[in-house]
C-alpha cells in the first residue's frame, strides 16, 4: 500500500488534523519532531508534509500533485529519497558513515532565493550527543524558507534542547477499530471473520506497516480456514471449552492447556483466553450465546458468575509467560475441584508424571526468643 495523500492514512486523527490545519494556515514552524514506534507512519507523514510545503500551487494547504515541483518529488523520492526541493536522509546511516558535518552543511546550502525546501532527518536519535549539539548550534541560523522534519522512535535519546526547538507530534498504534478499517482497505477479495480482525490487531499490536504487510500477504496467498487460524494463532472457543471440561482429570487437563501454550504465541493466547472468559460471563449471566452455545455450557463444570470474576482478577495479576500462565490454569482448576489430602495430591502427581520422586520436606521455624523494646 502506497501512501499518496493524507486520506490514505488511518489513525492518529487529531495529530494529522492539526498538521493539515497548520499547512492550510501556513502556521507550522520550520522545525518539526515526529515521534512514535517503528512502522507507525512517521516517514509517510513527514513526506506528505514536505510535499505540501514545497508545492508551488497547494490546494487547501496540501500538495496539488500537478505542479513542476510535485512531479519532481513523485519521480525522485521513491528512487533516491531526494529531489531538488525535498530531501529524506536516514541519520543512522549518516552517523555510521561519519558524514554528519556534510549533512549539516547541506541544510544551509538548501536555502535559495525562492521556493521552499524541506529536509527530513529520519531516526535522528541515532546521532551521538556531541553530533546533536553541533546540529543545534547550526540550526540557530536556519533560513525561514527551509523546514527540518526530525523523526525518531526514541524521544529520550534526542537532547532536550533540540526537542524544545521543535513542534512535536506523537503518533501511536491504531485502535482495534482503526486496525479493522485499514485491513478492509488493504485486503483484496479476502473475507475475514470477526475473530480474524481481532487476531490481526493483536498480532501486529496495531502497527500500520505490520498490518499492511500481513494482510497483503494473506490476500495474495488465499489461505484455507485452517491455515488462516493456524497462521494467526487463533484458539477457538471449543478448545477453551475442552480445557475446562477436563478439570476432573488432572493429567488430561494439564496436557491439553500445555499443548495449546506451545502452539500459540503467549500474548495472543492470553488475550483470547480473556475473551473466552468474557463470553462465558455473557452466556451465564446474560444468556448471550453469540460465541458460546448452550451445548458448550452443558459440557462445563458448574460455574458461577462470581467465579468468572475471580478468574478475571487472577488473569489480571499474571505476567504473560509460560510459567505464569500454567500457574493460572492450575489455580483455576483448584477453584472448581474438590480439596484433596496431601497423599491424594501426591498420587495424582505421580499418575500425571510430574512428580515421580516426591519427598516430604519438613520445615521447622525457630521460635522467636528475643524481646521487643
Amino acid at each position: 500500500m502506497v501512501v499518496k495523500d493524507f486520506d490514505d492514512l488511518v489513525g492518529n486523527v487529531l495529530s494529522i488534523s492539526l498538521i493539515k490545519k497548520g499547512l492550510l494556515r501556513k502556521s507550522l514552524p520550520n522545525m518539526l519532531f515526529l515521534k512514535g514506534t517503528h512502522g507507525i507512519g512517521k516517514s509517510s507523514i513527514a513526506t506528505l508534509i514536505g510535499k505540501a510545503l514545497t508545492c508551488i500551487s497547494p490546494v487547501e494547504g496540501l500538495a496539488c500533485g500537478g505542479c513542476e515541483v510535485c512531479k519532481k518529488n513523485d519521480l525522485a523520492l521513491p528512487v533516491s529519497g531526494s529531489s531538488s526541493n525535498l530531501v529524506k536522509v536516514n541519520m543512522a546511516i549518516v552517523s555510521k558513515e561519519g558524514t554528519v558535518m556534510e549533512q549539516i552543511r547541506d541544510i544551509f546550502m538548501l536555502a535559495k532565493p525562492s521556493g521552499h525546501y524541506v529536509k527530513i532527518l529520519e531516526e535522528f536519535h541515532t546521532l551521538k550527543e556531541s553530533e546533536q549539539k553541533l546540529f543545534l548550534e547550526e540550526t540557530e541560523r536556519l533560513s525561514p524558507n527551509v523546514t527540518l522534519i526530525l523523526t525518531s522512535t526514541s524521544e529520550r535519546s534526542v537532547i532536550k534542547e533540540i526537542r524544545s526547538r521543535c513542534l512535536s507530534f506523537d503518533f501511536g498504534p491504531l485502535t482495534a477499530g482503526e486496525s479493522a478499517l485499514l485491513v478492509d482497505r488493504v485486503r483484496e477479495g479476502l473475507v475475514f471473520a470477526a475473530k480474524d480482525y481481532t487476531a490481526i490487531f493483536r498480532r501486529t499490536r496495531g502497527i500500520p506497516r505490520d498490518i499492511v504487510l500481513l494482510v497483503e500477504f494473506l490476500s495474495k496467498t488465499r489461505p484455507t480456514r485452517e491455515e488462516l487460524d493456524s497462521f494467526l494463532g487463533v484458539v477457538s472457543v471449543s478448545e477453551f471449552v475442552n480445557i475446562f471440561s477436563m478439570m476432573g482429570d488432572f493429567r488430561l487437563y494439564r496436557e491439553t492447556y500445555l499443548e495449546l501454550l506451545k502452539s500459540s504465541e503467549l500474548d495472543m493466547f492470553y488475550w483470547q483466553f480473556r475473551d473466552f472468559i468474557n463470553h462465558l460471563t455473557f452466556a451465564i449471566e446474560g444468556e448471550v450465546f453469540e460465541e458460546i452455545s448452550c451445548k458448550d455450557l452443558q459440557s462445563l463444570p458448574e460455574i458461577r458468575v462470581d467465579d468468572l470474576y475471580k478468574i478475571q482478577k487472577l488473569a489480571d495479576s499474571v505476567e504473560i509467560n509460560s510459567t505464569s500462565l500454567e500457574l493460572l490454569f492450575l489455580r483455576i482448576r483448584r477453584m472448581f475441584v474438590a480439596e484433596q489430602t496431601v497423599s491424594e495430591q501426591k498420587a495424582v502427581a505421580r499418575q500425571s508424571g510430574i512428580g515421580k520422586e516426591i519427598q516430604e520436606i519438613e520445615v521447622s521455624l525457630p521460635k522467636f526468643t528475643g524481646s521487643r523494646k
